[in-house]
């Protein structure tokens, strides 16, 4: 089994996140460039032709259902993708979820090492969690959406 992890972030150089996790971790007079989103709509599209392709040309599964991850770990296939997004961005609304459920997505990480629009990253002074309606709805029905909801990155998991 293989989490099949979608990153929507480009390395990118952006002084004032930068700044701004000097103030958190402290500074080693040193500037590094750190991630940025760009285009994730674009990355998320890209990654999931490639895993799609990967499967119809090297007979990978991709998990959809209980049953498929259950047969994946007896060995009723040779290797199997379970579809993650890794970070929160790229979705916008609840019509988002749909969609993502319907392409495969079958794990969600709310936020890598920082902070959007639906959780703190772990380098966050705040805890915000699930901070819009969409994800209080999502956790709230399990039966709304079949995924993991990952949130090991999230502040309070500090």
């Amino acid at each position: 089994m293989v989490f099949a992890g979608i990153a929507t972030s480009v390395r990118g150089l952006s002084s004032s996140r930068a700044t701004r996790l000097s103030a958190v971790y402290g500074s080693r007079n040193t500037w590094s460039p750190v991630a940025k989103y760009r285009a994730p709509l674009d990355m998320l599209w890209e990654h999931l032709v490639t895993y799609y392709r990967m499967s119809e040309v090297y007979g990978i599964r991709i998990v959809e259902r209980a049953e498929d991850f259950e047969d994946c770990l007896r060995g009723g296939w040779r290797l199997c993708f379970l579809l993650q997004l890794e970070g929160a961005e790229p979705i916008e609304d609840a019509d988002d979820l749909v969609l993502l459920r319907r392409l495969g997505v079958r794990c969600i990480t709310l936020t890598w090492n920082y902070t959007n629009k639906f959780a703190s990253g772990c380098g966050s002074r705040k805890d915000l969690l699930v901070g819009r309606d969409i994800f209080r709805a999502f956790l709230g029905d399990p039966n709304l959406y079949d995924a993991v909801i990952d949130l090991i990155r999230g502040a309070g998991t500090r």
